[in-house]
């Protein structure tokens, strides 16, 4: 069906009946949507939850309405950490000048050029191989797929930090949701809803058993302290922060 932007475009032409993406690209059509990509927004999981399921959850659905888009519910994408390839990151000091791939999401790279690495481009398909080549220094990912992909293999230094917190968008098209009897309607939200629940409670088993897991696997795991990072990022805020809704929003989400 494409890549992700490519589905989001078939389901505003009515080519596809629901997608599931990663919130960064849906900014592309949804801009005040780029706000969840924001690092350290979270606090814990269930903030994260919380947020999303509640008033603020239903400015967001507002948001992709007018651009739109009907959500159905909000996914976990997982809590995302740091890989090296040489050099295990015990503090920020430690990511200086390294080279480090992140998700082409405005804020991600902005956040990682503020820590002090330099963010690059690489497609994810050819991240192992950048890794394993020296095109990049490092990478961020979560658990899940830094395990399912075997990154170890060639980065083996494993940085807990959890610098951002990711949504996944569960969407369809108004036209296409709006098309439906209302009581399809009904039954399609409860289903959604329910699946969200279930997707976040794997999320969270499957997060944990895989770091018990990488650490059996000669993983080295560090846990740098985060405040440092969490300083850096204030210009991130800064930058993308700007106008006086979103700042009510951000206010909404971390009070």
């Amino acid at each position: 069906l494409g890549g992700e932007k490519a589905m989001l475009e078939g389901l505003l032409l009515g080519a596809i009946d629901i997608v599931v993406t990663a919130n960064g690209p849906v900014t592309n059509f949804a801009p005040r949507m780029g706000i969840l990509d924001l690092p350290f927004l979270f606090e814990s999981r269930e903030h994260m939850y919380t947020v999303l399921d509640g008033d603020v959850g239903d400015q967001f659905a507002a948001i992709l309405k007018e651009r739109g888009f009907h959500l159905l519910g909000f996914y976990e994408a997982g809590v995302r950490h740091i890989m090296t390839t040489d050099v295990p990151v015990r503090s920020i000091d430690d990511l200086a000048g390294l080279k480090m791939r992140t998700m082409q999401v405005p804020a991600h790279i902005a956040s990682f050029n503020a820590f002090g690495a330099n963010a690059v481009a690489v497609d994810y398909g050819e991240l192992y191989g950048g890794l394993q080549t020296g095109l990049v220094d490092g990478a961020e990912a979560a658990n899940t797929n830094y395990s399912n992909k075997r990154f170890y293999e060639v980065a083996p230094y494993w940085a807990q930090l959890g610098w951002v917190m990711l949504a996944a968008d569960l969407l369809m098209s108004v036209d296409r949701f709006q098309s439906l009897p209302e009581d399809v309607q009904v039954i399609l939200s409860d289903a959604a809803r329910r699946s969200v629940d279930l997707e976040r409670k794997m999320y969270a088993a499957s997060d944990a058993r895989l770091l018990r897991e990488l650490a059996d696997l000669g993983v080295e795991v560090t846990y740098p302290d985060p405040a440092p990072f969490r300083d850096a990022a204030t210009e991130v805020y800064d930058r993308f922060v700007a106008s006086q809704e979103d700042r009510a929003l951000l206010e909404a989400i971390v009070r």
